[in-house]
């Protein structure tokens, strides 16, 4: 199967300037079942939007003894490397990491990801919109909060769903991305 190995990863972000990261959500899957899922908090080192915090619930002194983004990157990076990277609207994700590292001049190697989001035109047709808690109710995917955790670990058990369904087989190369996080530009793997 050419999508044996995913993380799935969520990111959370302190304001609305989409360029920092206070959380990062990551959940493993190999095969056809979820591994293990983990969540870092981030001290962001920037201002706080109280629209970011009313929608994720994560306050500045709940990640102001958190490491930095350098710390925590140096343990994500390797779990991201060697995988395809999955994300319910990954563009979104991955540019705001892209653009959180590049400000402490790291410029990582491209990732290659799927978009949940973007594919849930292909295999949920008859969804009203393509939101991930539309997605997860229509399919019984429990939600119960806006945390990294709680996003990556629906989007795992949708982009699971999206596997049974045929995500992995045939044409799946042409829904396989790379994102380079330096320049935030995307290529359609061949």
């Amino acid at each position: 199967m050419f999508l044996r190995n995913l993380t799935v990863i969520d990111v959370q972000t302190p304001n609305s300037m989409n360029d920092r990261v206070c959380e990062i959500g990551l959940t493993m899957i190999s095969g056809q079942r979820i591994l293990s899922s983990q969540q870092f908090g981030i001290n962001p080192e920037t201002h706080w939007d109280p629209e970011n915090i009313a929608i994720h619930g994560i306050r500045p002194q709940d990640v102001a003894q958190a490491p930095a983004l350098p710390a925590v990157w140096r343990y994500v990076e390797p779990l991201l490397r060697h995988t395809v990277v999955v994300a319910h609207n990954a563009p979104f994700d991955l540019a705001v990491l892209g653009k959180a590292l590049n400000a402490y001049g790291i410029h990582p190697k491209p990732l290659r990801y799927v978009d949940t989001c973007a594919l849930a035109k292909k295999f949920y047709p008859r969804a009203p919109n393509r939101k991930l808690e539309t997605l997860c109710a229509m399919l019984g995917i429990q939600l119960t909060g806006r945390s990294g955790l709680e996003h990556s670990r629906a989007t795992a058990e949708l982009a699971l769903d999206m596997l049974r369904k045929g995500m992995g087989r045939g044409d799946a190369p042409r829904w396989v991305f790379e994102h380079h996080l330096y320049d935030n530009t995307y290529i359609r793997r061949r």
